[in-house]
């Protein structure tokens, strides 16, 4: 029987090996490639999004009330202010843009021009309940306690369920110094809080039976 010489069975072994070799560093490289290529590209946001509808609509207010609202959820609010202005000078009679210009004024510390805007967005939609549910939180952030009841009264007037204007109205209520309030304002409606209707547990406080004061 024949010897197989050691140089023959390596070079066998070395032509089975290679082209196996040579498919697994090209697959390689192509996924590398691919990932490369993923890494690079640009994740459109939403306000890229916005941006590119713009283009084709530019005196579409409502895109750019859309983009300053998400400029202003990634504290840009430069950019937030310059949009909504925008959409202000295309529509001015929508509350929804002043109550935004407002959100961006306070975020700014900018409280007069926030107070302006509230009323603003308050008086072009009388049934606006944020517009006078944050002109409330305002006025008791001023300190202006009776505003801060008047609006908060408002905002009940709309809507009788909601617990935030009797928090605001219950917090009022909560300094010494703004107690004369009440009794100058008899016609004022006074939360009356109960244990059987307003749960402990809640963050918000339920909305709970009313008295009149006469």
């Amino acid at each position: 029987m024949r010897l197989i010489s050691t140089g023959k069975i390596y070079r066998a072994i070395y032509n089975i090996i290679l082209p196996f070799g040579i498919l697994i560093l090209l697959s390689s490289c192509g996924q590398n490639k691919k990932e490369d290529k993923i890494a690079t590209e640009k994740v459109a946001t939403p306000a890229d999004i916005l941006t590119e509808k713009i283009k084709s609509e530019p005196n579409n207010p409502e895109l750019y009330f859309q983009r300053s609202k998400w400029n202003l959820s990634m504290k840009k609010t430069a950019l937030a202010e310059l949009d909504i202005r925008k959409a202000m000078s295309l529509d001015s009679t929508k509350s929804d843009y002043y109550l935004l210009l407002a959100d961006i004024c306070f975020a700014g510390f900018r409280i007069p021009d926030a107070e302006t805007a509230f009323r603003k967005a308050a008086s072009l939609d009388p049934s606006n309940i944020e517009a006078f549910l944050k002109l409330a939180e305002l006025n008791l952030y001023m300190k202006k306690y009776e505003e801060a009841i008047s609006n908060a009264n408002e905002a009940l007037r709309i809507d009788k369920r909601r617990g935030k204007a009797y928090f605001i109205k219950g917090f009022v209520y909560k300094f010494p110094i703004s107690r004369h309030v009440w009794s100058r304002s008899p016609h004022i409606m006074m939360p009356s809080f109960s244990l059987e209707t307003c749960l402990p547990h809640t963050t918000t406080l339920s909305p709970c039976s009313i008295t009149t004061v006469r």
